[in-house]
């Protein structure tokens, strides 16, 4: 009898532990909106994905890390839609769209309606995040070389139009890019090579508009409900494990508020947030926790939460650092 209740006091003790040094087990993906909702609606077969777009069909696709785009149908039916290497993808109005290959292939592609692949164009350059305007006007930046390019869809042709990086002196890097309702590409830039040094930026002609400064680093844009932008990012804390969260950005006013962040699962401890995907028609965001697809649903009627990640992260007792 003494063994047991030692035993049971142990794993009460072990319990109490968890539940005190852990994020929750239940449920990956907390809001932080009041009154909003996150709802996982489908697992993707194994590995992590990136790059999440939604068509005017309201056809989901997720480009995998390891290769490859799955669609998901309304009915949340999983296919492959076009096999080969993606480091980017966006869709076009009309059907089909583009990928970037990144160092895999050095090109871009164009993707008809069902998914099959056409280099568009092809250099010695590791093309990375692509934008498609709402005009047409198709943007793409490169991993290594600094700068921002517009594409012309019917050649290929890349012409520079804007060189170097987002600091003074021509330094930094280029993340996510995004173009916006307003008819602007937006784009994520870090100016110092750290998370506090990341900053929103309009293109304007040739120029760069600095509009927003993000206070928790960025690695993926997206157009959001009410004019907003959706930024999305992963990172890791003093106790190792890596976390997402997805922040709400005004590019008028330059405010940021926390929409959502990712917890654990007892048998997942990293649990990263990929780029999200805005349906207008529905006001459904969307986004991959590793090979997780949620949908969430804001609340904006409410105050949003001005919450900074550091008070966040103040609750797992840990620093966070800005990973890709």
């Amino acid at each position: 009898m003494r063994k047991s209740q030692g035993a049971s006091i142990i794993g009460a003790g072990l319990m109490t532990v968890l539940l005190v040094f852990l994020p929750s087990f239940a449920r990956a993906v907390q809001m932080q909106l009041p009154g909003s909702t996150a709802n996982q609606i489908a697992t993707l077969p194994g590995g992590t994905y990136s790059a999440l777009q939604v068509d005017a069909s309201r056809n989901l696709y997720a480009a995998a890390d390891a290769g490859g785009i799955l669609r998901v149908d309304p009915g949340l039916t999983i296919t492959t839609w076009s096999p080969g290497q993606v480091a980017d993808l966006v869709m076009a109005p009309g059907g089909g769209g583009y990928r970037s290959g990144g160092g895999i292939c050095h090109c871009i592609d164009q993707l008809d309606v069902n998914g099959g692949a056409t280099t568009l164009h092809q250099d010695d350059k590791e093309w990375a995040s692509l934008a498609l305007l709402p005009d047409g006007t198709l943007y793409a930046r490169a991993f290594i070389t600094p700068g921002l390019y517009r594409i012309d869809r019917t050649t290929g042709q890349p012409t520079l139009v804007f060189a170097g990086g987002p600091a003074a002196d021509g330094s930094g890097l280029f993340f996510g890019m995004t173009g916006a309702p307003d008819g602007k590409l937006y784009v994520i830039g870090q100016v110092d090579y750290s998370a506090s040094g990341t900053r929103l930026y309009r293109l304007d002609g040739a120029n760069l508009t600095q509009v927003a400064i993000l206070p928790d680093g960025g690695y993926y844009l997206a157009p959001g409900p009410s004019g907003r932008l959706l930024v999305s990012v992963s990172g890791t804390y003093g106790i190792g494990y890596t976390v997402g969260r997805l922040w709400l950005v005004d590019p008028v006013s330059g405010q940021s508020n926390i929409v959502a962040y990712t917890s654990t699962y007892f048998h997942q401890l990293d649990n990263l947030f990929g780029q999200p995907a805005y349906d207008s028609g529905t006001g459904t965001v969307y986004i991959m926790e590793s090979e997780r697809l949620w949908a969430l649903q804001l609340d904006l009627s409410s105050p949003t939460r001005r919450e900074s990640w550091g008070a966040l992260k103040a609750r797992y007792r840990g620093a966070v650092r800005s990973v890709p």
